[in-house]
């Protein structure tokens, strides 16, 4: 099955040029075959009837460049169309995701879906063409033997279809190792991603490097090397298998044909055994590429597996435009609720009910101990996360899941695990020039950090500052509604009570709502609300609840330096 979706949608790439590519293939066959027949005539010695084989070897020259060179450069535009087509693709579909499926999948998945299968499916682009014109030899070889001895070619036909079951039979095995071998290449991306990322760690601790190195990566390498091995060890039996069968029906022409009844005519022999070498060359092109359709399939059946689906338009496309007004009243979160189910020893986690409402120009704080869910609450507030239950009322419209998208546009959030993107596509930055400079400057990256054709000059820098970065694109966004969790976790003093006493104040007074995930108490008398997530059981786990805290009142102001205040509160 997966296989017929497969062709279906490697055949609706480019419609035209793969037909074009099919015709070329085919045409080449003939040719080839063509040329067989003529040079048989000619072995067979001169004759009257019809044309001179020279000449017919001639124009069957002449055209054979021709067909054979279209076909392969066809084959090669369609191959590297089918590689951006299926990256872009891919990208779209993934995107279209929801996030919590994104995060189920991992890195790894998602690494090896966007170069091992993009490359396998592209591959089986290219080789299609190859297939049918390996094809249309072989069928017109065969059709020339069944003319020269019917009896004889329905033989080799036998012959074949013994070969071919046998090649199908080992095919199914080597498959399925491969679809193990593919099945571990998630684990080795992963351990890659592992590998590039935390090289510090693994630098520092000889006994952790070892383990990682000679168990879990070498364990997944071997793995994937010794399944690959033998899933093309068994098509390679299969084929010469199925070749030697084929090797028989040789021997059967040139050792028991001429003894077989009635003596055959030297041409009949000579045109048997040349047409059944010959047919080895696309016997063997039909083998080399059935592995490759094979590993195809495979990579398009894991793509499912991940819940996309090639042949359908993404659920929520990426340029929709934006339904809700910059301009509002009030969002309201109802009765939201999001549920982790029980996975291993962790018991079910359930986030809500939360009945919360934001408004323009309010500043909001978010408090609560490790693990009480202020991430979760954070992608639920932003649209990222789908609710189990309740609903998002903007200005009394209800956010269903095809607005989702459009209601993610008003926001502009930096998260704990922020991504900084070098690139500034989509910002309106020639407007924003002083903007730029003050900020850079304000944030002390001025000396380090330009922008430059619509990109940073550098993001190689340390984590503060390049959530100092951050904190400018998202300036630059200029979205209703700001969100930052932990923003000021890793800054510096001086950075920390920048954001607090000036960015944040800042943005409130160009009428901006701003939520902070935050455990800076010395600060939330800048607040306007103080939220709290709170724990309780639940069931056989626990629920974590919302509760709004008395506002802080700040008793006094203390300077300690030229840039710095001690900030006494009390709740």
């Amino acid at each position: 099955m997966a296989a017929r979706r497969l062709i279906r949608y490697l055949l609706s790439f480019a419609p035209r040029p793969m037909f074009l590519a099919f015709a070329a293939g085919i045409l080449s066959g003939l040719i080839h075959t063509g040329l067989l027949m003529v040079i048989n005539r000619g072995l067979a010695g001169p004759t009257d009837e019809g044309i001179d084989p020279r000449w017919q070897f001639l124009g069957l020259l002449a055209l054979f460049p021709l067909a054979r060179i279209g076909a392969q450069v066809l084959m090669v535009a369609i191959g590297e169309r089918a590689i951006f087509e299926l990256r872009m693709s891919l990208c779209r579909r993934i995107l279209a995701l929801p996030l919590r499926h994104l995060e189920e999948m991992g890195a790894g998945k998602l690494l090896a879906t966007l170069t091992t299968d993009v490359f396998r499916i592209s591959n089986a682009t290219a080789a299609l063409p190859v297939l049918l014109m390996h094809l249309s030899i072989f069928v017109s070889c065969l059709a020339y033997l069944m003319y020269l001895d019917l009896f004889a070619g329905i033989g080799v036909c036998m012959a074949l279809a013994g070969g071919a079951l046998l090649y199908r039979i080992l095919g199914q095995a080597g498959s399925s190792y491969l679809d193990r071998s593919r099945a571990e290449n998630d684990f080795l991306l992963k351990h890659f991603h592992a590998v590039a990322e935390g090289a510090k760690e693994l630098k520092q601790h000889r006994a952790r490097r070892r383990n990682f190195t000679e168990e879990l990566l070498g364990f997944s390498a071997s793995s994937y090397r010794r399944h690959t091995v033998t899933g093309i060890a068994l098509f390679v039996t299969g084929g010469t298998l199925s070749q030697l069968l084929y090797f028989l029906a040789i021997g059967f022409a040139v050792f028991l044909l001429p003894t077989w009844g009635a003596a055959p005519t030297s041409e009949l022999v000579t045109g048997y055994t040349l047409v059944l070498l010959y047919l080895l060359y696309p016997l063997d092109g039909i083998t080399l590429v059935l592995p490759d359709l094979a590993q195809a399939s495979i990579s398009f059946a894991r793509v499912e597996g991940l819940g996309i689906r090639l042949d359908e338009a993404p659920s929520e496309p990426l340029s929709e435009p934006s339904r809700f007004a910059p301009s509002w009243h009030s969002v309201r979160y109802a009765d939201l609720t999001f549920t982790y189910p029980p996975s291993g020893d962790d018991p079910p986690f359930r986030l809500g009910p939360i009945d919360f409402s934001l408004r323009p120009g309010e500043l909001t704080f978010v408090i609560g101990g490790n693990g009480t869910g202020k991430t979760t609450f954070a992608k639920l507030l932003l649209g990222l996360y789908a609710p189990d239950e309740g609903e998002i009322i903007w200005d009394g419209a209800v956010v269903t899941a095809e607005k989702r998208d459009a209601f993610r546009q008003l926001f502009s959030a930096i998260h704990a695990d922020f991504f900084l993107f070098e690139q500034l596509q989509g910002l309106k930055l020639a407007k924003n020039e002083d903007l730029i400079r003050e900020f850079l400057a304000q944030l002390d990256l001025h000396h380090k950090v330009t922008i430059e054709n619509q990109r940073f000059s550098t993001v190689d820098l340390s984590s503060g500052q390049r959530k100092r970065l951050a904190l400018l694109t998202s300036f630059l966004e200029d979205r209703p509604i700001y969100l930052f969790d932990e923003w000021a976790a890793d800054q510096d003093p001086v950075f920390r009570q920048l954001f607090y006493r000036s960015i944040l104040p800042q943005l409130k007074s160009r009428g901006k709502t701003v939520v902070v995930i935050t455990h800076d108490e010395h600060y939330f008398d800048v607040a306007d609300r103080l939220i709290r997530l709170e724990t309780r059981p639940w069931g056989t786990g626990h629920t974590v609840v919302l509760r709004e805290l008395p506002h802080p009142r700040r008793d006094r102001i203390e300077p300690v330096g030229p840039r710095a205040y001690r900030i006494y509160t009390k709740l």
